[in-house]
């Protein structure tokens, strides 16, 4: 069969000019919604990692927060081995150290008892701790008291041994005894 097209070259012409620029308009509209995409896209990746940046700026902030108070910290805090230096010329002076002193505490005390402070004045120490109860370790604090006091008096270190006051307490259903010693060294 033969085809006859009656349509002009004017005619053909125009509707080819719109053919194609449905043809543009549907790449340009195809162009635009990948660049819109592809923007979209970018900007999630860009917001993940402002937060991401954000979250390390917050953390650098609370790190360098807390470098500062441990820096401050660190100024407050005297220089102690100036101090231990100063306590152990102190005790040279009448040919004992510091560092004998405290291992002659820590090899003489019960288990279940701890010292809180220790304080030197005068060839006098001053201690003060408590001591625990405990069922099942069997620690009674009036025998580690006792204990304590005989180990003291056992090592020949110290001229008195006088205990300036037990107190008991019942601190979380534990019977917990404070105590502080007075002890005159020897001056051996």
């Amino acid at each position: 069969m033969i085809d006859i097209n009656f349509l002009t070259q004017e005619y053909k012409l125009k509707l080819m000019l719109k053919s194609i620029s449905r043809m543009i308009l549907l790449v340009i509209l195809l162009i635009f919604t990948i660049l819109f995409s592809i923007n979209l896209y970018l900007n999630s990746i860009i917001e993940n990692k402002q937060s991401i940046i954000n979250n390390k700026n917050a953390e650098i902030k609370k790190i360098t927060k807390n470098i500062k108070e441990v820096k401050q910290k660190m100024k407050e805090i005297p220089d102690l081995t100036s101090n231990i230096q100063i306590i152990e010329e102190v005790f040279n002076q009448k040919n004992l150290r510091v560092s004998e002193i405290l291992y002659t505490l820590q090899e003489n005390i019960p288990s279940g008892m701890w010292l809180d402070s220790i304080m030197y004045d005068n060839n006098n120490l001053f201690l003060s701790g408590k001591t625990i109860k405990n069922k099942q370790l069997k620690l009674n604090p009036a025998k580690n008291i006792f204990k304590f006091e005989r180990n003291l008096k056992s090592t020949n270190r110290f001229s008195t041994i006088k205990a300036d006051f037990i107190k008991y307490s019942n601190i979380k259903n534990n019977e917990v005894n404070e105590f502080q010693y007075q002890l005159i060294l020897n001056s051996n």
